[in-house]
């Protein structure tokens, strides 16, 4: 398990005016299995998706990990 610093962006807005948003994420294998945000919520992975949503809430967020955008 290793923990890193992820780079996310908000679904439903236009991707070119929103700021990248920074979550933790926890890693097992090169594999992002979770997901926090600064207030230290946990979000939870849309099924075969890169996509990542807040429970209670209407927030969805498009996530690529670092492993993911390194591969050739």
């Amino acid at each position: 398990m290793s923990i890193h610093v992820v780079q996310a962006h908000q679904m439903y807005h236009e991707y070119q005016s929103n700021e990248k948003i920074i979550f933790v994420g926890i890693y097992s294998d090169h594999q992002l299995m979770e997901l926090f945000n600064n207030y230290n919520q946990q979000l939870f992975r849309i099924l075969d998706t890169y996509q990542w949503f807040l429970p209670n809430t209407e927030e969805v967020y498009f996530v690529q990990d670092e492993f993911e955008q390194n591969k050739p």
